[in-house]
């Protein structure tokens, strides 16, 4: 009787080892991670009618990384949408296409076109909110994009068309955001003597923080973080 108990419970471990071996082999074969391949079907879709699209630049997915509780996720298809706030992730499974959304509070940055994005909890609305990130030190600068649904009326010819992204620009520093929307009002978080020298360097340089590119705003930040405080 004891024999036959030894034998049945060998058994079941083989059993256990046979299946967690079968399913591991599963998601190396399809990728299937499930701490990346996380989060709901994306089922937002819009009328055939309405022009433009929700995403920030552009409908196709491109190569990207996602850092997840500080492990790379490297060449995943990934775009932003950035009219609902979601990160979202293609991939193929048994010749199916299929998009999710991704679990915003796993997520801790991802790159996109070259930009750099990061999430930042707002523990008062309980929400991640997500942000293209600038520079590294004492000061950084943070772009929300967004776009809206706007209602267009030409010659009694009435659609539903996205609008252009529209950021909305913020230097951080103390762990706290303050907006700004140009030159003038970048400046006004500073004090007096740090002022002065990044007011040169910008007229120096000609730039235009409304019209600037990435690479010129980090070098931007880079060298405010190198001032004295």
């Amino acid at each position: 009787m004891n024999y036959r108990i030894i034998v049945f419970v060998f058994l079941q471990i083989l059993i256990q080892n046979f299946s967690a071996h079968s399913q591991e082999k599963f998601d190396s074969i399809y990728g299937l991670d499930p701490i990346l391949f996380n989060g709901e079907v994306y089922s937002y879709r819009t009328s055939p009618s309405v022009q433009g699209f929700q995403y920030l630049s552009q409908r196709e997915f491109i190569p990207g990384e996602i850092i997840i509780h500080g492990k790379k996720y490297n060449n995943h298809l990934l775009n932003y949408d950035i009219f609902n706030q979601e990160i979202l992730l293609q991939f193929k499974m048994d010749y199916k296409t299929t998009t999710i959304q991704l679990n915003k509070e796993k997520i801790d940055a991802f790159t996109l076109d070259s930009r750099t994005f990061k999430l930042v909890n707002d523990s008062e609305n309980n929400t991640y909110e997500i942000y293209q990130f600038f520079g590294q030190g004492k000061y950084t600068v943070l772009y929300f994009w967004e776009k809206t649904l706007e209602l267009i009326d030409k010659s009694g010819d009435s659609y539903w068309s996205f609008s252009k992204p529209k950021k909305t620009m913020y230097l951080q520093f103390n762990d706290e955001k303050h907006r700004f929307r140009n030159n003038r009002t970048f400046l006004s978080h500073f004090n007096k003597s740090q002022k002065q020298e990044i007011k040169t360097y910008l007229k120096q340089n000609k730039l235009n923080l409304k019209r600037i590119s990435d690479t010129e705003l980090n070098q931007i930040i880079h060298f405010c973080n190198q001032l004295k405080f």
